[in-house]
């Protein structure tokens, strides 16, 4: 009967470990609390992969929504929002409802600041940009898939399916025993 107890507090001393594999925000860009100038894109990057989402809100300071071009997943752990049109100067909460690889629903959301352009560098950087956006897209690509190549190898250690393994043969081991103790009784 000791040994039921044991077994019993190992299964629910191991629980928790499962529970706290779920998928969480990590990042954000532009990050949370950011000044920035207006993004064409918001991405919110997670500590694992995400199976599809339910919604993606993005709001002005006075709750207002603004349009959103295109939400999509890609990679598997990245959830992109591309804008409508250029946000205007101001205060802009982006909200998201996911739901994670094991089928859990997650709600959070991240808070900016666009800052308002001067004349300057608008005449400026509607020169410059084609140059530049297309150095730095190259970069973005780069860097990528590289985290890419990285969150597969995290994602198929399957730390989560071992833990998943082993209380499941924690559980038949327990009844294994059960049984065999009420056998041996009768």
């Amino acid at each position: 009967m000791r040994r039921l107890i044991a077994c019993l507090a190992a299964g629910f001393l191991l629980s928790p470990a499962v529970a706290d594999a779920h998928t969480h925000l990590e990042s954000s860009e532009p990050e949370e609390g950011a000044t920035v100038e207006a993004p064409e894109e918001i991405t919110f990057y997670f500590d694992g992969p995400i199976e599809d989402y339910n919604g993606v809100t993005v709001k002005d300071a006075e709750g207002n929504d603004v349009e959103t071009a295109d939400v999509f997943i890609e990679p598997e752990d990245q959830l992109n929002v591309t804008m409508e049109d250029p946000l205007d100067a101001g205060e802009y909460e982006a909200s998201f409802d996911i739901v994670s690889e094991d089928g859990h629903i997650m709600e959070d959301s991240s808070s900016f600041t666009v800052e308002e352009a001067s004349e300057e560098e608008t005449a400026t950087s509607d020169d410059a940009s084609s140059s530049e956006n297309n150095a730095e897209g190259a970069e973005e690509n780069a860097d990528g898939e590289t985290e890419s190549a990285i969150n597969e190898e995290e994602a198929g250690s399957g730390f989560g399916i071992t833990i998943g393994v082993i209380g499941l043969g924690l559980v038949v081991a327990i009844v294994a025993l059960f049984l065999f103790r009420l056998k041996r009784r009768t």
